[in-house]
Parts: C-alpha cells; structure tokens; sequence
C-alpha cells in the first residue's frame, strides 16, 4: 500500500498535525500565513519536501497555485493517486466569544470558504475541519460574493461529494487536560465506499486532571527555570501583584479575596482596585481534580482566563501548557533550544522565544485531538485500500496482522458466511453512515436490537453516533454461533468507553427466538435477503401472519415492527413494487416513513443486488426524504405520495400525475416462460425462439448473426409457451428500460427475456394499438418510475404489469 498522505491549511505551528505525523501520514504540503510558524513546523520535519512548506494567504492566487503544483508533483512521481486528508484550521479570531472586542472580521471568517474551494478542487478522501464552537453559524462571504452562513456554504460547496458529519464537542471528553469547546467537521468522499465520517470521528476518553498532567512537574519559586528543562518556567511580573495572588483560593477568582487582597493597580503610588468586563475569569487559579480550563492565546499574562498555577503563584509554564494540550515533549519549538546552561542565556532565549511559543499553543487544536483522528483515518483508509485489492489467498496474513476491525470483520465475514446460503452481505460502511445519518436520539439510555449482526458491520458507527448516551443496551442476535464468538473478539479492537455499553449476545433464529425484550427504541440491521421454502417457509408465515411470501427479510420486518419505536434498515429496492412484499408494504404503511436512500447499483456489484435503506417511526411523519445516491439527488415528499394502487413509487411527481391520467391501467396480464432454457435450443430448427434483442423500438424483428436460436417443434410441445405458437399476441421485454412491444411473429415463441401481453377482456382491439407507443420517450420515463429508476428488479410481475396501460385517446 502506498503511505497515506495529507494537507494542513492554515497549519500555525503544526501542533495539531504532528499528530498525523507520529501516526505516519506524510505531508504534502503545510499552509501558513506566518513565517516563524513554518520554521517550527520545518524544525519538526513535517514535510518530505521543502517546496511543501507554503507561507503566504491563501486567498491569493500565487499561494494556491504552489499548493496545486506540489499535489501534482506528488501525482507526477507516483506518489499518490488522490490526497488522502486535508486539515484546516481557520482563523478563528473573528468567531470566537473569547474576542470580545472585535469588530468586523468578515474577511477573516471567509478565509474558510478558500480551504473550502481547494477542498472542492483537490478532492481528497477525507477532510476535516476545526474551528470555535460557534463556527458553523458565523456569517461568512462565499466566492459569489454573497454573505451566507459557514454551515451552508459548506453544503452548497461539498455536500454534493462528501458525507459530512459536524458536531460541537469539548475537547476536555476526549482525552485533552484542558476544556475546549470546538466544532469538529469530518467528512469522507461519496465514492469511497467503504468510509463512513463516523468512522474518523474522534472517540470519547475518560476525562484527565491538570493533577493528572502536570503534577510531577516541581514546584518553582519567582523567576525559576528549571535546570533540566527550559519550557519549565516561571514567568516574573510586578513584586507587587505577588500578595494579592498568593492569596487567591484553588479554583477562585483575585476578585473573590477579601477586599485589602482584591486586584489593584499603583496610581501615582496609591492603590486603585481594577474594573471591567468579564473579571470573574482573570486572576484566576486553576483547580488541581479538574482539566484545565481553556489555553488562550495571552496564557502569559495573569490577568488572562483562568491561568494561574493551582499551587504555585504563577501563570503555567510552556512545559506545562504543551502537557494539557498534549503537545508531546519531542515537538520542537527553537533549535538548540536544550543546548544551553548558562542562566542568563537561558533567560535571553525565553524573553525572544516564549510568547511567541505560548501563542502558538493558544492557537493549536491539541495534538492528542488530531492523532486519535488519525488513528481512526488510517484504520479505514487501509480498509478502504484493502478491499480495492483484496485477494482471498492473503486474507489469512492480513487478519493476522491485528487489530484492524474493519478488515478483520471484512475478511471472517468472507471465511465464515456464504451468501448464497445464509443471504447475507457485507455493508459497506458509508451505507452504513446512511442508514444512521437520520436517526436523531432524545434519551440518556438507548435500548437496541440488531437482530441479524453478523462480524458487527453497523456498531463502529452506532458506539460513535450515541457515544454521547450515558448508557447504550444493544441486544445482538445471530443463527451463527461462530460469527458471534468472533464478533465479540473483533469488538476489543473498537476504542470506545465500554463502561457505557451492555451487550446482550443471543445465539439463536431471530425469526422465531423468544430470547428478545418486549420493546426496543431502535432496531438497526441488514438482514438476510434470501427466500425459503417448504417447512421453514411455513414457520415463518405461521409466526408473522404472512401468506404469500418466501422473503426472510419481509419475515424479518413484520416481526421487527411490533418491537421497536424506529426501525432502521437495509432492503433490496424491489421491496417498493414486486408482489413479493404486497402484504408488508401494506403493513408498513400505517408507520410513519423518516427517510428513503436509493443506493442504486454501486454497493453490490458482483451480486447484481439493487439496495435501499428505510428509516421507520411508529410515530407518523409528515414529510419524507428520498436520497437518490446515483444521481446525488434529494427529494422531500409527503409520505403518503410515494403509496400508489399497487406500488411505492419514490420517483412520483407532477409529470408522472399529468401522464398517469391518460392512461387506462390494469388492461393485460402476462405469461412468461420460465423453462425454455439454452440447454433445448439449437442454431438452426423449425421454430424460432426470439430473445429481447430481436425486437427494435419501432416493432421490426430482426436476425442477429451468432445471437438467433431454435427449437424443434417436437421438442417446444413440452413446454406452456408452445400454446401461442401462431398466435396473435403483443411480445413485450421483460428486463430492460428501453420499453418497446411487437407482434409475435408465425413460428416463433419468446424465451424468458420476453413476456407475452394477454388481454384481461375482450373489448380490446390489439390490432388498433400503436405499438410503438411503448417505446417513446414519453413511455419509458413513465415506466422508470413504475420502476423507480431501477436498473436490476425490472422484471414485468403482477405489480408492473397493472401500468402497462393503453393511452386513451390514441
């Protein structure tokens, strides 16, 4: 596999980043607007080139074209087929409540439509932004010069190609000593199918004390530097200030001392108490059993937020600032900064070098923040690069390599299931992220079934999802004893909190286990799409009410609708119109309908296996979204528009209303020879045995050198298709979109690729239809959306053929 790569925009001093670099990412290039930034990240190494260390505004052509040139550089020498991340850290002075004195900083905040722009133009298969927690709704001027909200500039921009999940989190949950609240944007690119922006979310980590980080760091008296460490300091201010802060209280304010201790300032000698805005945070001391509050950019100064050393009299040292930002002690910030020994050296050093290190700290995303994303983003882009090149004889090294969940669950699911036998399918993880991407939780608790859980395809996604829930219930079930005990291996390999998850693990049939709870918030699964027959058939039907059906998944849905209050899963799309699923869909009709996703034929290639995934509430919902993925389009119905006479019809719209009218349905049924297979036929005989090929748009039927076949009329007498042999009947293709009819030609029969059109009463005059009525344009949108744009469940049944109709009129 080729390394994985990345991009920082607006990268300060590449603190953040460098968490992609201890992971192994390689940058490609690094923007920043300040040069003493780049020296520092060129100092740490960041870049495997020098051309890829960028200083300049990114607003300016110049700057981007560098940029642009560096990508195809690494394109040029084989480097990389695509850019795997790109980073960008806006300025963030223009959003931030901390910038209490700003004033128009419209210009700044658009600085994040150019890291929006060269994401639209590079592509890459993940990007992720960070910024203040407000970001998302600051006002922003977009490229056309109109003034819009960052949240839908990113939309208009990206959302198009990108799933992209955004969430306002504070840093203090996921493993940084120090509270920070942000807004994490992850998003990952359409096409990559087996990456999910939940995926790369960062996980939540027990919460870390300033005790925790800084303790074991000593004690410093005023204007110490600690002998083995010259980031350990402590920062001198006026003697004077020293009474009133030694006698600040851990976790109080100066203002809060009583009054002859309170801040002042020396006028003239006397002392004047300090006034203004927002003291309730300055002057300041930490608390020891608690993180640290935020790091700003002033974190020198004591009158700043919230920075005096919980014991000593002191504002934190650098040392201990990169401990509760996670700065790790081998980031460099000067060269031959451990060199020197001489105190008054020492001292020279920290009066040129400090603030600007303190302020590079105050403007850094935590290093811990960024490499547990990039953890997660290498975990699935080496999944993602595995599956493109996965062969079955490496799959036993690859799984042993370790604690790679997905390719784990990806290759045991391939080793131990056989779809052909068990239905079963592995979903690719951004299916998955749809499927999830509407559910929206109310509760503190979640109770969960996945009744058909296989390796857990749905849970890395979920964990994330609810990671904020104080408790997660999850019930998983499996027929496949095997597949759960490697199940429960594979999820020690998911960082999350366990201590806020109970699994449930239940080894028996779904169908017909009595092992389940009575109710569940949610039910989340791919089942099984196979059908069955004769005993177990008659089980199933007996156990759910169903009668014409051999589906397991409609099976699965009846029984999941009486258990759960949202219901969220995968169904083959033929699930919207085939008779098969008549009396589920009728079911499911009195369930209010959240959303709709059309996968088309992306997701199941090798199986010719057209999917959707429906989100259920037992509670009633007034509008419906339909995503249609093929054709990156959303469309929000009434529900009750897509329920037509005898199918869902997800594509219906005004057009369709207007053409419907003209036209009388339920005129035909049809009969298909399902027998009349190769095995009888011949290259030259007395009958004819047409196939859909032989029939043109306008009726004609024509020969095809290499394509045409025969049968012996002796032989075709065995068959029901040989009773319209010399008959006059209208021939239809079964399986296609390009509609069209003809007249079964003297000594001829269809095979199966054409159904015969059979008159339902006999007040209809075949000869006096137009034909080629079936094969306009007009016709063939129509019948798409009879079909729902379908491109694989297209076979004429009892469904499809009641809009077969004949135009009135004409």
């Amino acid at each position: 596999m080729k390394k994985l790569t990345y991009i920082s925009l607006f990268s300060g001093a590449g603190v953040g980043c460098y968490g992609f670099k201890s992971v192994g990412f390689e940058c490609i290039a690094t923007c920043e607007l300040k040069e003493n930034r780049i020296d520092i990240q060129k100092l740490n190494e960041k870049c495997k080139y020098d051309s890829g260390y960028i200083v300049g505004d990114l607003s300016e052509f110049e700057v981007r074209k560098r940029l642009y040139d560096e990508i195809e550089k690494w394109r040029g020498n084989g480097a990389i087929d695509d850019v795997d991340v790109i980073i960008a850290t806006p300025p963030c002075q223009g959003m931030s409540t901390a910038n209490f004195k700003k004033k128009n900083e419209m210009r700044r905040n658009s600085l994040v439509v150019q890291a929006i722009t060269i994401i639209e133009k590079v592509k890459p298969k993940i990007f992720v932004l960070e910024n203040v927690s407000n970001f998302l709704q600051t006002i922003c001027t977009d490229d056309d010069g109109n003034e819009i909200a960052i949240e839908n500039c990113i939309h208009n921009h990206l959302s198009r190609y990108y799933h992209i999940y955004a969430k306002v989190i504070n840093f203090k949950d996921y493993g940084v000593p120090s509270s920070r609240p942000r807004t994490i944007v992850v998003a990952s690119r359409k096409d990559c199918i087996n990456i999910s922006p939940l995926n790369i979310f960062p996980s939540k980590r027990k919460e870390i004390s300033l005790r925790k980080a800084i303790s074991d760091l000593p004690s410093l008296s005023f204007g110490e530097i600690d002998k083995d460490d010259i980031y350990h300091m402590f920062r001198p201010y006026p003697l004077y200030m020293e009474e009133w802060i030694s006698h600040i209280k851990e976790g109080h304010s100066a203002f809060e001392n009583e009054e002859r201790f309170k801040p002042y300032k020396l006028v003239d000698g006397e002392r004047t108490l300090l006034k203004g805005a927002y003291l309730g945070n300055k002057y300041r001391r930490l608390t020891w059993d608690k993180p640290c509050a935020c790091i700003m950019t002033r974190n020198d100064q004591l009158a700043s937020q919230s920075t005096i050393h919980p014991n000593d009299n002191r504002v934190l040292s650098i040392r201990e600032l990169m401990r509760v930002m996670t700065i790790p002690d081998s980031f460099k910030w000067v060269d031959g900064e451990t060199k020197l020994q001489r105190h008054e050296d020492r001292k020279r050093f920290l009066k040129k070098n400090e603030l600007n290190i303190r302020r590079c700290i105050g403007e850094a995303v935590p290093t811990a923040i960024m490499e547990i994303i990039a953890k997660r983003a290498k975990e699935i882009l080496d999944f993602e690069n595995f599956v493109k090149d996965y062969e079955p004889a490496m799959r036993r090294l690859d799984v042993a390599n370790g604690g790679n969940f997905y390719i784990n669950t990806y290759v045991m699911e391939k080793e131990l299931t056989d779809a052909r036998d068990t239905g079963s399918y592995y979903t690719p993880q951004s299916v998955v992220y749809e499927v999830l991407s509407s559910y929206k939780y109310g509760k503190s608790t979640i109770s969960i079934l996945e009744p058909a859980v296989g390796l857990g395809a749905f849970l890395p996604q979920l964990f994330i999802l609810l990671q904020d829930c104080e408790r997660i219930k999850l019930d998983v079930c499996d027929l496949n004893r095997d597949v759960l005990n490697r199940l429960k291996e594979q999820l020690q390999n998911i960082d999350i909190d366990w201590n806020r998850v109970e699994i449930r693990y239940i080894n028996d049939d779904f169908l017909s286990s009595i092992n389940l709870a009575n109710h569940y918030d949610v039910v989340i699964t791919n089942p099984p799409f196979l059908k069955v027959h004769g005993e177990q058939a008659k089980i199933y039907r007996n156990i759910t009410g169903l009668k014409k059906t051999s589906s397991i998944e409609a099976f699965f849905l009846r029984k999941i609708l009486n258990l759960a209050d949202e219901i969220l899963l995968i169904l083959p799309k033929n699930f919207l119109m085939s008779c098969e699923y008549d009396e589920i869909r009728s079911l499911c009709e009195n369930y209010g309908i959240v959303k709709i996703v059309d996968f088309g034929v992306a997701y199941f290639k090798k199986v010719f296996l057209e999917i959707i995934s429906i989100h259920f509430k037992k509670a009633y919902t007034d509008m419906l979204e339909i995503v249609n993925k093929s054709e990156a389009e959303i469309i929000e119905h009434n529900q009750r528009y897509i329920f037509h006479e005898k199918i869902w019809m997800i594509y219906r719209d005004e057009w369709f209303d207007d053409y419907i009218r003209d036209l009388r349905l339920g005129v035909f049924d049809f009969f298909r020879d399902r027998q009349l297979s190769n095995k009888y036929l011949t290259n030259d005989s007395e009958i004819r045995v047409l196939r859909s090929k032989n029939i043109l748009d306008d009726g004609t039927i024509v020969d095809i050198e290499g394509y045409d076949k025969y049968i012996s009329k002796d032989v075709l007498m065995r068959f029901n298709i040989s009773k319209y042999l010399n008959s006059h009947v209208i021939i239809m293709p079964n399986f296609t979109y390009n509609t069209r009819a003809a007249f079964l030609p003297p000594n001829c029969v269809p095979n199966g690729s054409i159904a015969v059109l059979l008159p339902l009463n006999d007040n209809i005059d075949v000869d006096a239809l137009n034909l080629r009525y079936y094969s306009s344009e007009e016709f063939r949108r129509y019948y798409s959306i009879v079909k729902n744009k379908a491109k694989f469940t297209l076979n004429i049944d009892k469904n499809s053929i009641y809009y077969i109709g004949i135009k009135e009129n004409g």
